[in-house]
């Protein structure tokens, strides 16, 4: 055998070949990739998680990259149902608490994919002395998910703080790519 078959193969073949990157630019629905599993303080605040869910389904396809991200510390879809994303309400205002639950915003452990929810929607209804609308509980999910997303900063290796990043556009790697592998065959053809 020809142990040189593989030197065609770029990095950035063969991590399509290994990783899901059919689908890095491309919408995609949360649920359809993870079992969703939600703790019992959640599951029993509907009007919160309904809310939840409408502001994710409803982010661009790039915002929902970055939730991916905030949450699970990768931009990459996995196999569909093959890791879990766990949803928690762990914040429990007493008293006063609501205005400072009010100024949380979501946490996440990326290693063990869980999200962390303020229960807006019981602070909301508190401040206000009042039931807290639908459209007034997604405006503020939007705004404290929106923040959290874009403020993240994950653990890949090109997400460490002062780290230089190689600003390369799709083209330009492609074209690397081209080269490589040309390069290769014809050093295999020199080597034949």
């Amino acid at each position: 055998t020809n142990p040189t078959w593989w030197v065609p193969i770029s990095g950035f073949d063969l991590r399509a070949m290994l990783c899901n990157t059919h689908d890095e630019q491309g919408d995609f629905d949360v649920r359809e990739y993870f079992e969703i599993v939600m703790d019992d303080e959640m599951l029993n605040c509907k009007p919160l998680v309904k809310a939840f869910w409408e502001v994710v389904t409803n982010f661009s396809p790039e915002q929902k990259r970055q939730f991916l991200f905030f949450v699970t510390g990768v931009r990459t879809l996995p196999e569909k149902h093959t890791e879990q994303i766990r949803i928690e309400l762990p914040f429990l205002a007493i008293g006063n608490e609501h205005h400072s639950v009010m100024s949380m915003l979501p946490q996440a452990h990326t290693c063990t994919n869980t999200i962390e929810i303020p229960n807006y929607y019981d602070s909301k209804c508190a401040v206000e002395g009042r039931k807290c609308s639908a459209s007034e509980l997604y405006a503020l999910i939007e705004e404290k998910l929106l923040i959290a997303i874009s403020e993240t900063q994950g653990y890949e290796l090109d997400a460490i703080e002062g780290a230089e990043e190689e600003v390369v556009d799709e083209e330009e790697q492609a074209e690397r790519d081209a080269a490589e592998r040309e390069a290769a065959r014809q050093d295999a053809e020199d080597r034949a």
